[in-house]
């Protein structure tokens, strides 16, 4: 589930980092009679409602450029491009993957001690032969 909510802030993280600052729209704030402050793309109707202009300060320079390894990570060690996002998924699950098939093995181990175990017990508790002597 984890990964699902990563690829998803991925992909708007990209889409905000991808869209230029000239699509920005206006932005209005008014506050109505009950005091209560609204935002919105448009202005209010009520043309006597104050006012005022928000600043929302602008994207002059794009982010400065951090130096990637081939596989596209940053120095920290983290993924910056898709392909290597792609392959640390890829490699997560196949991990997973081997921990379970680990633990199956595990469990079906188990199982044969523990049916070895109950027909040992089946075994002993069986009458013993009256042909042999004791």
């Amino acid at each position: 589930m984890n990964r699902h909510i990563v690829a998803t802030l991925t992909v708007f993280v990209l889409a905000a980092a991808t869209s230029p600052p000239g699509m920005a729209q206006k932005l209005y704030k008014w506050v109505d009679k009950d005091g209560k402050t609204h935002y919105s793309q448009t202005p209010p109707a009520d043309a006597a409602a104050s006012q005022s202009k928000l600043n929302v300060p602008k994207q002059d320079s794009p982010a400065p450029q951090v130096e990637l390894t081939e596989d596209g990570r940053d120095p920290d060690g983290n993924c910056k491009t898709m392909k290597c996002m792609a392959d640390q998924m890829e490699a997560d699950r196949l991990e997973r993957e081997q921990g379970y098939a680990t633990q199956r093995w595990r469990n079906e181990r188990l199982q044969e001690k523990a049916s070895e175990e109950r027909a040992a017990k089946e075994r002993a508790a069986e009458p013993k032969s009256r042909l042999w002597p004791k």
